[in-house]
Parts: structure tokens; sequence; C-alpha cells
């Protein structure tokens, strides 16, 4: 048995900006949904800045974890990302009624929504499918080569 190769830059070239540009607008959803959850529920505590960069890194790592997974061939984890893009939509659509917050909280709902709409793309679902077809793929190759020996 030989572990089939594809051409990595077509791959690249085909899938990359999908993932470049929902990565990017997750990125930015979540850092304008912990500033909106941080100043809507802890404008007056004395800990408002470490609740909301609290709020950012958790957001973020969770976002980077499920995203190494996609990429690794595990594609339910798609779903933690929309999870915290709806959690973040949900957070800017609730401040944006409060005075001030209006044009941070309309970019915000606007880069979840792009972001969830780049996640439900059928690029990116095409990539998700051939992630797992590499994977499944590179366990029969590993599992060729212990026998092999």
């Amino acid at each position: 048995m030989m572990f089939l190769t594809f051409c990595v830059r077509t791959f690249l070239k085909r899938f990359f900006p999908i993932l470049a540009l929902a990565m990017l607008l997750a990125i930015i959803a979540i850092s304008t949904g912990a500033g909106a959850i941080a100043d809507v529920y802890f404008r007056k505590h004395p800990n408002y800045l470490e609740y909301s960069f609290t709020l950012l890194m958790l957001g973020t790592t969770v976002l980077g974890c499920a995203q190494y997974s996609v990429i690794r061939g595990r594609g339910k984890f798609t779903w933690w990302i929309v999870g915290v893009l709806v959690i973040c939509l949900a957070a800017n659509c609730i401040s944006y009624f409060k005075p001030g917050l209006e044009l941070f909280s309309l970019v915000g709902m606007l880069s979840a929504a792009s972001a969830l709409a780049c996640y439900n793309s059928r690029r990116y679902r095409q990539m998700c499918k051939r992630l797992q077809v590499i994977r499944r793929m590179r366990e029969e190759w590993i599992a060729y080569e212990k026998l092999r020996r």
C-alpha cells in the first residue's frame, strides 16, 4: 500500500484563503465580543481589565485549539468555533443597545456573521472533508508501516 500524495500547492491555493479569512473574522469577532461582555457586565468592577483579558484569551484559546483540530482532520471541532462565534454575536447584539457602543457592536456583529458564513461555505466544508480523508490515509499508512516491521 502506498501513501497517496497530493499537491500541497494546489490544496493551499484552493483552501487557504477561506481558512485565513474565517480565522481573521473570528479573531475580530472574539475581540469585540470579549470587549462587549466586559463593558456591559463588568463596567464598574475593579478588575474590569482582567476580566476582559481573560475572556479574550479564553475565546482565542478555544478558537486556536479547535482550528488546529480541524486542520488535523477532526471536522467536528468546527462546532466549537461556531459556538464561540454565536456567543460573540449574542454579546455584540446585547451591547448594541448600550449608549456609545453602537459602532463597536456593529463591527462585532458583522464580523461574527461573516465568520459564520465563511465556516458554512461549501469550500470550507470541502476542506474539512479532504482533511478527514488525509487523516484516514495517514492513519492507514502508519498502521501499514507498523505491520511491515
